[in-house]
């Protein structure tokens, strides 16, 4: 039970990066310091990959 807990605590601490660092993508698409094309690639993978991450734990250690 502390163990599923761990990884739920790793598994929200992960989609906070994630949003946390597509929001910093953003403004700084908003602000001209990144291209736009290369802070949308790096949005839709940083999503992607981190679904790939969370659904992978999820299915080997919580199930």
């Amino acid at each position: 039970m502390i163990i599923q807990g761990i990884i739920l605590f790793a598994i929200v601490l992960l989609i906070l990066f994630v949003v946390f660092s597509n929001l910093i993508m953003n403004e700084a698409r908003k602000q001209n310091k990144v291209k736009k094309r290369s802070a949308m690639m790096y949005m839709s993978m940083s999503i992607l990959v981190s679904m790939a991450i969370v659904s992978s734990i999820w299915k080997f250690f919580i199930n």
